[in-house]
């Protein structure tokens, strides 16, 4: 959900530059400016006011909804074509949207990627990547990032794989209890008695 937050946001800013690209003062020829094939004296164009391109774009909010359209058809790497950049300027942002977009994209694609072969692997991994994804989304400090790794990696060391241990140490007779929870311990009791 919060990359899905972040995508739609970033989408915000970019078409909302794109469409701010059209308030440039641009030359006033259009072969001076950047416009390809261009035939002599005709005026300098911009995406929102080529041919073709200006005619659902009226208001601000259909303008708006043509940049967002255009950022994500660009950023996805689809680009139909019914909008497109008409001068230098355009093309130069257009090249970075594109850059940005395939940046998004493979972290989309890896982050997707991390998830899948995490679940495959033992549980104490699976709650580790939780935890640092937990620690991601709510942005805490380094230090505070590692001293819950270091828990966390000592926890589930320590920890048995089983998720019924409890259950199976109840059923147990007390004397038999103590002595293997004793010995599943003994590392730590003989650690602590040497201190």
């Amino acid at each position: 959900m919060v990359l899905f937050m972040n995508v739609c946001f970033l989408a915000h800013v970019v078409a909302c530059a794109w469409h701010w690209l059209t308030t440039f003062p641009s030359l006033s020829d259009a072969c001076a400016s950047g416009l390809l094939g261009c035939w002599g004296e005709t005026s300098s164009l911009t995406w929102l006011s080529a041919p073709g391109g200006s005619y659902d774009v009226d208001e601000d909010f259909k303008k708006y909804v043509a940049a967002i359209y255009w950022v994500f058809t660009t950023m996805t790497t689809v680009g139909y074509g019914d909008f497109f950049p008409m001068n230098n300027w355009e093309r130069a942002f257009a090249v970075v949207v594109m850059i940005i977009g395939a940046t998004v994209f493979g972290y989309i694609v890896g982050s997707v990627a991390e998830m899948a072969t995490h679940t495959r692997q033992n549980p104490s991994a699976q709650n580790i990547f939780t935890m640092r994804q937990y620690c991601e989304e709510h942005g805490f400090h380094q230090k505070v990032i590692q001293s819950l790794r270091r828990h966390y990696d000592f926890w589930f060391q320590e920890m048995s794989h089983f998720e019924y241990e409890g259950e199976i140490l109840q059923r147990l007779p007390v004397p038999l209890r103590r002595e293997v929870v004793l010995y599943i311990h003994r590392h730590l009791l003989s650690s602590r008695l040497l201190i």
